[in-house]
């Protein structure tokens, strides 16, 4: 851009990667699977996981703690790690690496019915494959006790708290520093496929979403958008229908 010399998109995450992606692999691609999901009690109210990782201390885990806060938010073994995220109520797991995910499929489901079994202790239960807090609503009182909630607390308005109520996925995926930029376009162009086919969060606060939304826990992320937050170099959404690099903005909810 002559007039503000702000780089584009693409100039911006090319200065980002440098350096931080190999040119070229040393092994076999492999993948990481982190899983995110929602923990409510037996009433279905969102659920303190925090003694989940006391429980994990005793068996062998180590304590991971927040850098900021030096709270204990999780808890790590042999490669796998078992968090929370953004909110009290969402358990994250961390997966060990693999060179496939068929590799992933059993070693998924011992962890999960070895982490189910401690939540059943303490009277918690896993949702499956749901994204959202069914009936507890988003509040500050819901924030994990991580240094970046504090961040996001204070730069953002209490529309923010949303997100303390939901959970995703994610997969980790080996690339080259020439894959990258490929790889985050083909991915963003992707986005509103991947979206509706996961759509999973109708219901929360006890009713369907008044919107109508089916995936209401993509909206809780339009709050950090240029035109709903504070961020002005947020990129957010589907690419746009020109050729411009940039990245529409969500539309307004």
């Amino acid at each position: 851009d002559s007039t503000n010399h702000t780089p584009s998109a693409r100039t911006f995450v090319q200065q980002l990667i440098e350096g931080a992606f190999p040119t070229e692999l040393s092994g076999p691609r492999h993948t990481g699977p982190e899983e995110e999901f929602i923990v409510v009690d037996v009433h279905g109210h969102a659920a303190d996981i925090s003694p989940l990782f006391d429980d994990l201390l005793a068996t062998g885990f180590s304590p991971k703690r927040d850098v900021v806060t030096g709270a204990l938010v999780g808890a790590a073994r042999d490669n796998l790690e078992v968090g929370m995220d953004v909110g009290r109520g969402t358990l994250e797991i961390g997966f060990p690496h693999v060179a496939n995910l068929f590799d992933h499929v059993e070693v998924r489901a011992n962890i999960l019915r070895f982490v189910d079994a401690h939540l059943a202790n303490l009277g918690f239960y896993r949702l499956q494959d749901y994204a959202i807090q069914p009936r507890t609503f988003p509040s500050e009182q819901l924030w994990a006790p991580k240094g970046r909630g504090e961040v996001f607390r204070r730069l953002f308005p209490p529309s923010v708290h949303m997100n303390t109520i939901t959970a995703s996925s994610q997969v980790h995926i080996d690339v080259t520093r020439s894959e990258v930029i490929p790889a985050l376009e083909m991915f963003l162009a992707l986005s509103p496929l991947f979206i509706a086919l996961n759509a999973n969060s109708p219901i929360w606060n006890e009713v369907p979403d008044p919107n109508g939304i089916l995936a209401a826990r993509q909206y809780a992320w339009y709050g950090f958008t240029l035109s709903h937050g504070y961020w002005d170099n947020v990129l957010c959404g589907p690419a746009s229908s020109g050729a411009s690099p940039r990245i529409e903005q969500a539309p307004a909810s």
